[in-house]
C-alpha cells in the first residue's frame, strides 16, 4: 500500500515543479477581503497565476501583484474564473503595463490540460501496481470499511462503517458496570395543601439511580418525592421494572429502592461506595439527563468540599463541588472515581455554568448503617442550640477567648477589670439553648463552646476536615445518632467546664418541611365555613410558590415564624386558617393565610387541640337550650372571626355539600377521641350572647 501511494503522489507531484512562469512557493496575500471581511482557506482554483483560497487569494510574489478587493459571481458572468470576480494592483502601488491578462488565460488553460494528463498517469501507475500485488489499497485504506466493497471488518451490507464493530476500549466504565446505572421514572401525586381534601394532578419524572450490595438501589428523595408508581429500567435493556420505596430521607435528599423481579438482578454488578474525594480529584458522573434517553457520561474535578444548604431540604449538610454540568434527569445518578461512588448527583446553582453538586458517600453510609439499627430513619441529629462566631477581637476579650491561648487579658474600657480566670483558643458563643433538647441541663446562653469530642473548635466556627481543610464543626454531628451520647466543653464565666455529656435528639422544627410518613394527607379541620389547616413548607409552595421568601404576598407573620419559629413544646404546630367557604353564613368574610393564636382565650398549640376542643364544646351544645358562640383570634391582625355554634351545626353539612368536600376533618383527626386529654379549658370554652365582645359574628 506504501509503496502505491508513493508512486500515486509521485506523479502527480510532477506538476508541481517549478516553471519559468510560476512559483511552487505560495504566500498568503496580507489581509484579503471580500467586501469589509477578511478571507482565508484552502486553494480551490488557479488563475493567471494566482492561487485563490475559500474566503481569499494566495498571491504568487514573482509577478509582484496582490489582490486589493475580490468578489464571488454565482453565475461566473463578467469573465471571472470558476465564478471568481477580481481586481489587481501592483505591489507597489504603482502600474505594470507588461502584464498581460490574455496571455495568462492561455497559460493557465495549459496548465489544466497538462494536470488532467498526470492525474490519469498517476491513475494508471496505482492500477498497475494493484495488478502486480505489491498491496491491496482498497482493503487497507480505511475508506474501504467506509464505502463498503466487501463488508469486512468495519464494514457492512449497506456501505457505512458499522459503528459496532469498533474495537476501542476507551471505557473508563465498564460495560457490566454500566447497567448497573438506572433511569427511573416516577409518577408523582401530591395532596392540595390549600385544599386538603383533594389530590393535585398526577405528574411524571425521570431521574438516575444505581444498584449497591444487598439489592438496594439509591436515588435521590426529590426523584421519588409523593410517589404513586415507580419504574426503573437498566442500561442497554427495553424492559421496566415496578421498584418498592423503602425509605426517603428528605434532610440528605436519598432514597432506597429495590426491585422485586429477581430477573432484574441477574446482569448487574453492585457499586462499592468509596470515602470522600479529595480536591482536584477527576470525577467522572453518569446518570440520565434531560435532552436524551441514554446514558449520558461527563467529566469534572472535586472544586471544594464544604458543608452547604441543600436544595430540597434547606438543611445545611456536607456537600462535593464539582465543575462537571448536572442538569435536570442526573439526579440520582452516581459520581465514580476508579469505579468506586464518591457521591450522588443531586443539584446544581442556578445562573452559574458547570457548577454541580454531589451528596458524600458519608451519608449514605449513615443511611444505610442508621436503617440496619433502627429500621428506619431516626433523623440527624442536632445540640439545640444557638450560636455566632467570636471573631471580633473585643469579643474575643470579654469571654476570655484568645486565638494566641493568652492566660490573662486585660479589662476593657476600665469597666471590666483584669479578668484572671481560665482562657480557651477557641470557640462559638452559645446564644440560646432550647428547652426541648437534653442539651438545655447542660449548656447555657453565654457559654463558650470550644470543644466538641476531642475537636477543637475555631473561632468562626470551623474544625479541621482534613490536611489545611476546614468545615463548619456542624459537620461532626453528621457522625452522631439519635440516643447517642455527645461530649463537649464549654467557657462558663472564666471557668472551663470539660468533657460534660448528654444525649442526642433528632432534629425538631415548628414548620415541617414535608409530610411523613408521605402517603399520610395534611390534616384539616372546617367549622362554620372557616378552613383551617398546618402551616408547612409545602403548604407555603403552594400557597405562594416554591419562592415563597422572596414573595411580596407571603404575609410578613407568617414568613417571620416559618424563618425563625422554634417549637416550645412537643407537638407544637402554627395553626393557619387557610380560607373561608362560600355561603349564607360567611358573608363578607374574605380572608385567609392567618395564624390562629387564641380560641377564645386558650392558646392554640396544634390543630388536635382545635378540632377536640371545638367538637367538645359542639357536644355541650347540644345539652344546651342558649346559643353558645366561639371566637377565634388571629396573629398579629387583632382580628376576631366569632361563630354560632348552633348556625355551624345547621349550614356546615350544606358547604360540605356545595364544595364536594368529604368530610369536615381530614382522617387523622377523626380517628381522635375527643374525650381524651388535658380538656379541662374547653370546659369554659364558649360565651352567651349577652357578653359578647365587639367582633365579627356568623
Amino acid at each position: 500500500m506504501r509503496r502505491d501511494l508513493i508512486l500515486f503522489f509521485l506523479v502527480l507531484s510532477l506538476d508541481f515543479l517549478p516553471t519559468p512562469n510560476s512559483s511552487p512557493l505560495l504566500t498568503a496575500a496580507a489581509s484579503p477581503m471580500i467586501g469589509n471581511r477578511a478571507m482565508s482557506g484552502p486553494v480551490v482554483a488557479h488563475h493567471a497565476g494566482y492561487s485563490f483560497v475559500q474566503g481569499g487569494p494566495v498571491t504568487n510574489r514573482p509577478w509582484g501583484y496582490s489582490a486589493s478587493q475580490l468578489e464571488y459571481s454565482e453565475s461566473g458572468e463578467d469573465g471571472g474564473l470558476f465564478g471568481w470576480k477580481h481586481w489587481f494592483v501592483p505591489l507597489d502601488g504603482g502600474s505594470d503595463g507588461a502584464f498581460s491578462f490574455e496571455g495568462e488565460e492561455k497559460r493557465e488553460r495549459a496548465r489544466r490540460r497538462r494536470r488532467l494528463a498526470t492525474l490519469a498517469a498517476a491513475v494508471v501507475v496505482a492500477g498497475v501496481s494493484h495488478l502486480w500485488g505489491m498491496s491491496k489499497i482498497a482493503r487497507a485504506t480505511p475508506l474501504a470499511g467506509m464505502f463498503g466493497g466487501g463488508g469486512g471488518d468495519g464494514g457492512y451490507a449497506g456501505g457505512l462503517m458499522d459503528p459496532s464493530k469498533n474495537g476501542r476500549q476507551g471505557l473508563a466504565v465498564s460495560e457490566d458496570r454500566l447497567r448497573s446505572i438506572l433511569k427511573v421514572f416516577c409518577t408523582h401525586m401530591e395532596p392540595s395543601f390549600t385544599s386538603p381534601w383533594q389530590m393535585r394532578r398526577p405528574y411524571q419524572s425521570t431521574s438516575s439511580a444505581f444498584v449497591i450490595g444487598n439489592r438496594r438501589i439509591v436515588t435521590n428523595a426529590h426523584g421519588v418525592a409523593y410517589h404513586k408508581m415507580v419504574q426503573v429500567r437498566k442500561h442497554g435493556d427495553s424492559l421496566k421494572y415496578i421498584a418498592r420505596v423503602l425509605h426517603i430521607v428528605h434532610d440528605s435528599d436519598l432514597a432506597l429502592l429495590t426491585v422485586e423481579d429477581p430477573q432484574f438482578w441477574t446482569d448487574v454488578v453492585p457499586f462499592e461506595l468509596d470515602t470522600v474525594p479529595n480536591l482536584q480529584e477527576k470525577v467522572t458522573v453518569i446518570g440520565y439527563p434531560q435532552g436524551g434517553d441514554k446514558l449520558s457520561i461527563t467529566e469534572g474535578i472535586i472544586s471544594r468540599v464544604d458543608m452547604a444548604r441543600y436544595a430540597h431540604s434547606d438543611v445545611a449538610l456536607l456537600v462535593i463541588q464539582i465543575d462537571a454540568a448536572i442538569n435536570a434527569g442526573n439526579s440520582g445518578g452516581p459520581a465514580l472515581i476508579n469505579n468506586k461512588v464518591v457521591g450522588v448527583a443531586f443539584q446544581a446553582m442556578v445562573n452559574a455554568e458547570n457548577i454541580g453538586y454531589l451528596v458524600p458517600t458519608l451519608l449514605i453510609h449513615r443511611l444505610l448503617l442508621d436503617v440496619a439499627r433502627n429500621n428506619h430513619h431516626t433523623g440527624f441529629v442536632s445540640l439545640g442550640i444557638f450560636w455566632q462566631a467570636i471573631e471580633n477581637p473585643v469579643l474575643q476579650q470579654k469571654l476570655g477567648v484568645s486565638p494566641e491561648g493568652e492566660r490573662r487579658v486585660k479589662g476593657i474600657g476600665g469597666g471590666l477589670g483584669e479578668n484572671t480566670g481560665s482562657y480557651t483558643s477557641g470557640g462559638v458563643l452559645i446564644r440560646k439553648v432550647e428547652t426541648l433538647y437534653n442539651s438545655s441541663g447542660v449548656l447555657k446562653a453565654g457559654d463558650v463552646l470550644y470543644k466538641f469530642e476531642d475537636r477543637h473548635i475555631a473561632t468562626d466556627g470551623t474544625v479541621v476536615f482534613r490536611g489545611s481543610e476546614r468545615v463548619s464543626f456542624a459537620y461532626l454531628l453528621l457522625r452522631k445518632f439519635v440516643g447517642e451520647r455527645a461530649k463537649v466543653s464549654v467557657l462558663r464565666n472564666g471557668t472551663q467546664i470539660e468533657d460534660v455529656e448528654f444525649y442526642l435528639e433528632s432534629r425538631k422544627a415548628l414548620i415541617p418541611r414535608y409530610l411523613i410518613p408521605e402517603n399520610k394527607r395534611p390534616s384539616y379541620f372546617i367549622h362554620s365555613g372557616l378552613v383551617f389547616s398546618v402551616l408547612t413548607h409545602p403548604y407555603l409552595g403552594s400557597s405562594f410558590g416554591n419562592h415563597w421568601e422572596d414573595n411580596p404576598h407571603t404575609p410578613l407573620d407568617i414568613l417571620n415564624v416559618a424563618l425563625t419559629g422554634v417549637p416550645e413544646n412537643d407537638g407544637d404546630q402554627v395553626v393557619v386558617l387557610s380560607h373561608v367557604l362560600t355561603s349564607e353564613i360567611t358573608t363578607s368574610l374574605s380572608y385567609h393565610h392567618l395564624i390562629l393564636k387564641y380560641l377564645d382565650d386558650v392558646p392554640i398549640k396544634n390543630i388536635q387541640q382545635l378540632y377536640k376542643t371545638v367538637q367538645r364544646v359542639m357536644e355541650l351544645q347540644d345539652t344546651e337550650a342558649e346559643t353558645t358562640y366561639l371566637e377565634f383570634k388571629f396573629g398579629d391582625h387583632n382580628l376576631t372571626i366569632t361563630t354560632n355554634i348552633k348556625k355551624a351545626q345547621i349550614h356546615t353539612p350544606r358547604m360540605l355539600e356545595d364544595n364536594m368536600i368529604p368530610s369536615f376533618a381530614s382522617e387523622d383527626l377523626l380517628e381522635l377521641d375527643i374525650h381524651t386529654g388535658n380538656l379541662d379549658d374547653s370546659m369554659s370554652l364558649g360565651s352567651k350572647a349577652d357578653n359578647l365582645p365587639h367582633a365579627q359574628m356568623i
